[in-house]
Protein backbone atom coordinates (compact mmCIF):
# COMPACT_ATOMS: atom_id res chain seq x y z
CA UNK A 1 0.00 0.00 0.00
CA UNK A 2 1.25 3.49 -0.86
CA UNK A 3 1.51 5.70 2.23
CA UNK A 4 2.33 9.07 0.65
CA UNK A 5 -0.78 9.50 -1.51
CA UNK A 6 -4.47 8.63 -1.41
CA UNK A 7 -7.32 8.59 -3.98
CA UNK A 8 -10.15 11.07 -3.43
CA UNK A 9 -13.60 10.44 -4.85
CA UNK A 10 -15.26 13.87 -4.90
CA UNK A 11 -18.97 13.54 -5.45
CA UNK A 12 -22.41 14.96 -4.79
CA UNK A 13 -23.62 12.20 -2.46
CA UNK A 14 -26.91 13.89 -1.53
CA UNK A 15 -27.54 14.65 -5.20
CA UNK A 16 -26.99 11.01 -6.08
CA UNK A 17 -29.34 9.90 -3.31
CA UNK A 18 -32.09 12.40 -4.30
CA UNK A 19 -31.82 12.18 -8.10
CA UNK A 20 -30.06 15.58 -7.94
CA UNK A 21 -33.02 17.42 -6.43
CA UNK A 22 -30.69 18.44 -3.56
CA UNK A 23 -26.95 18.91 -3.30
CA UNK A 24 -24.45 17.73 -0.71
CA UNK A 25 -20.84 17.09 -1.68
CA UNK A 26 -18.34 14.84 0.07
CA UNK A 27 -14.77 13.68 -0.39
CA UNK A 28 -14.39 9.94 0.17
CA UNK A 29 -10.86 8.53 0.48
CA UNK A 30 -9.55 5.26 -0.92
CA UNK A 31 -6.09 3.84 -0.35
CA UNK A 32 -3.79 3.27 -3.32
CA UNK A 33 -2.51 -0.28 -3.43
CA UNK A 34 0.50 0.28 -5.69
CA UNK A 35 1.95 2.81 -8.16
CA UNK A 36 -0.01 2.68 -11.40
CA UNK A 37 -3.20 1.22 -9.92
CA UNK A 38 -6.50 2.71 -11.11
CA UNK A 39 -8.46 5.22 -9.04
CA UNK A 40 -10.59 3.63 -6.35
CA UNK A 41 -9.09 0.14 -6.51
CA UNK A 42 -7.86 0.28 -2.92
CA UNK A 43 -10.11 -0.05 0.11
CA UNK A 44 -12.64 2.71 0.81
CA UNK A 45 -12.24 4.26 4.26
CA UNK A 46 -15.79 5.37 5.03
CA UNK A 47 -15.07 6.79 8.48
CA UNK A 48 -12.68 9.32 6.91
CA UNK A 49 -15.30 10.87 4.60
CA UNK A 50 -15.09 14.67 4.53
CA UNK A 51 -18.44 16.45 4.27
CA UNK A 52 -18.26 19.77 2.44
CA UNK A 53 -20.31 22.83 3.36
CA UNK A 54 -22.01 24.96 0.69
CA UNK A 55 -19.21 27.50 1.16
CA UNK A 56 -16.56 24.79 0.64
CA UNK A 57 -18.30 23.67 -2.55
CA UNK A 58 -18.46 27.24 -3.83
CA UNK A 59 -14.79 27.95 -3.10
CA UNK A 60 -13.73 24.66 -4.70
CA UNK A 61 -15.96 25.47 -7.71
CA UNK A 62 -17.44 21.96 -7.66
CA UNK A 63 -19.99 21.26 -10.37
CA UNK A 64 -18.74 24.14 -12.56
CA UNK A 65 -16.96 23.81 -15.86
CA UNK A 66 -13.81 25.80 -16.59
CA UNK A 67 -15.94 28.04 -18.83
CA UNK A 68 -18.12 28.78 -15.79
CA UNK A 69 -15.08 29.60 -13.66
CA UNK A 70 -14.50 26.11 -12.31
CA UNK A 71 -11.05 24.77 -11.49
CA UNK A 72 -11.59 21.25 -12.79
CA UNK A 73 -14.57 19.35 -14.21
CA UNK A 74 -18.32 20.01 -13.91
CA UNK A 75 -19.00 16.33 -13.13
CA UNK A 76 -20.96 15.40 -10.03
CA UNK A 77 -18.67 12.41 -9.37
CA UNK A 78 -14.97 12.31 -10.19
CA UNK A 79 -11.55 11.21 -8.91
CA UNK A 80 -8.27 12.94 -8.15
CA UNK A 81 -5.40 11.87 -5.95
CA UNK A 82 -4.34 13.94 -2.97
CA UNK A 83 -1.40 15.53 -4.76
CA UNK A 84 -3.55 16.38 -7.77
CA UNK A 85 -6.18 17.92 -5.51
CA UNK A 86 -3.76 20.58 -4.29
CA UNK A 87 -2.46 21.18 -7.82
CA UNK A 88 -5.93 21.61 -9.35
CA UNK A 89 -7.82 23.66 -6.79
CA UNK A 90 -6.75 27.27 -6.29
CA UNK A 91 -8.95 28.18 -3.29
CA UNK A 92 -9.02 25.25 -0.88
CA UNK A 93 -10.73 26.20 2.40
CA UNK A 94 -8.33 25.78 5.36
CA UNK A 95 -10.55 23.20 7.11
CA UNK A 96 -10.75 21.09 3.95
CA UNK A 97 -6.98 21.39 3.34
CA UNK A 98 -6.28 20.34 6.94
CA UNK A 99 -8.64 17.35 6.73
CA UNK A 100 -7.37 16.21 3.32
CA UNK A 101 -3.72 16.47 4.41
CA UNK A 102 -4.67 14.70 7.64
CA UNK A 103 -5.72 11.66 5.63
CA UNK A 104 -2.07 10.75 5.06
CA UNK A 105 -1.33 10.97 8.78
CA UNK A 106 -4.32 8.73 9.52
CA UNK A 107 -3.16 6.28 6.85
CA UNK A 108 0.36 6.14 8.30
CA UNK A 109 -1.03 5.65 11.81
CA UNK A 110 -3.37 2.89 10.65
CA UNK A 111 -0.58 1.14 8.77
CA UNK A 112 2.15 1.36 11.41
CA UNK A 113 0.11 1.59 14.59
CA UNK A 114 2.27 4.53 15.63
CA UNK A 115 0.37 7.69 16.49
CA UNK A 116 2.27 10.72 15.17
CA UNK A 117 1.56 14.00 16.96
Amino acid sequence: MILDNIDLNIWDRVGYETDYKEEGWVITPYTIEYNGSSYGTGPFISEWTITLSERDVSRLTLGKSEEEGGDHVPDSDFWVDLHGFFSIYRDVPSRVAREVRGLLLKLETRHTGVVIK
